[in-house]
C-alpha cells in the first residue's frame, strides 16, 4: 500500500476558507492533501489535533484489479445494506436481460449464475476487456430501472463486484456453490427446483440463453454432460470453505460496510444466502 500521501476529509469551521494550498471549502467539510510527514509536522496544529482525536477519515486510493484473461472468476455483486432489490420474476428477468446484452458486447464468458434477492453470483472466464467496461454500465442501467420502479434515489450496488480467481480444479465446485444458493437459503430442496439460477438451463428444463455458455462450464468442470453435473451436485454439496480452498487469491477486503443492525440480523429471511 502506498503511504507517500493521503487524502484526509477533515471537519472544519464554516468560517475557515483555506487551510494550506490544497484546501477547498465544502460547507463544513474540507478536502486537504498532505504527505504523511506533513501531517506529523507541517499541518496546522488544529488538524494534527483532529488527526489524534480520530476526526479524520483517511481514504487511500484503491489498488487496480489484476485480472488475467482466460482465468476463471467468481463474481459476487451485492446490493447496498443487503437490501432486497430483486423480489419478483420481472426484476430477475430484467437483470438477466441486461446481463445478456452486456455479455454480447464483451469477450468475457459466463457459464453460471444465481440471481438472489440481495446479491448476484456469476461464474465467468475473463477476457481482454476490463471488467468495469461491461459490468458498470449494466449495473447502472439496472440501478436506474429499479430506482424508477420503486420511486427511490440512491445507490443500488455496493461499489464493484467481489472478484475471486479460482484454480481449474475448482470450477465444478463453483458451479455447485452457485446453483445451490437457493437450497442454502431454504427456498427449494434441490437446485433443479429453482428458477433463480442457471441449473435448469443446464438440464434443458428451460431454454438456454445465448450468452450462457453451458458447454464451457461442463468442459471446465470436467463433466461429460449436464446430467452428470446434476448427479454430482446432488451427491456433493459444496460449502463456502470448500470453495475458498480452490481460490488462487487471498481473501480481500469486504465491500461497503453495512449498518450494525444488518451485520448480525436476528433471524435469517428466506432468500438470503451468500
Amino acid at each position: 500500500m502506498r503511504t507517500d500521501s493521503i487524502t484526509a476529509r477533515i471537519s472544519v469551521s464554516a468560517k475557515t476558507k483555506r487551510v494550506g494550498p490544497h484546501f477547498r471549502r465544502r460547507g463544513k467539510m474540507g478536502l486537504v492533501l498532505f504527505s504523511l510527514s506533513e501531517l506529523r509536522t507541517s499541518a496546522p496544529r488544529r488538524i494534527r489535533s483532529q488527526c489524534r482525536t480520530a476526526l479524520v477519515e483517511v481514504h487511500m486510493p484503491r489498488k487496480p484489479r489484476s485480472i488475467e484473461p482466460g482465468t476463471t472468476y467468481h463474481l459476487i455483486s451485492r446490493f447496498v445494506a443487503k437490501e432486497w432489490f430483486i423480489e419478483s420474476p420481472e426484476e430477475r428477468r430484467v437483470y438477466l436481460s441486461l446481463l445478456g446484452l452486456a455479455l454480447k458486447e464483451t469477450d468475457w464468458r459466463c457459464f453460471s449464475y444465481a440471481v438472489m434477492s440481495n446479491h448476484v453470483h456469476q461464474g465467468v472466464v475473463a477476457g481482454e476487456q476490463p471488467l468495469a467496461d461491461w459490468i458498470r454500465p449494466m449495473h447502472a442501467s439496472f440501478a436506474e430501472w429499479i430506482n424508477q420502479r420503486r420511486e427511490r434515489i440512491g445507490a443500488v450496488f455496493v461499489r464493484g463486484p467481489n472478484l475471486i480467481a479460482l484454480r481449474p480444479d475448482g470450477v465444478g465446485r463453483l458451479i455447485s456453490y452457485i446453483h445451490c444458493n437457493p437450497v442454502r437459503a431454504g427456498l427449494v430442496g434441490r437446485p433443479r427446483d429453482s428458477e433463480w439460477t442457471s441449473h435448469r438451463a443446464y438440464l434443458g428444463l428451460v431454454p438456454q440463453p445465448s450468452w450462457l455458455d453451458v458447454e464451457l462450464g461442463l468442459d471446465l468442470a470436467g463433466l461429460a454432460d449436464a446430467q452428470a453435473l446434476d448427479r454430482w451436485i446432488e451427491a456433493t454439496r459444496v460449502e463456502r470453505a470448500d470453495l475458498e480452498a480452490a481460490r488462487t487469491t487471498p481473501p480481500g477486503r469486504p465491500g461497503r460496510p453495512t449498518s450494525p443492525k444488518m451485520r448480525n440480523p436476528p433471524e435469517q429471511k428466506a432468500g438470503f444466502s451468500s
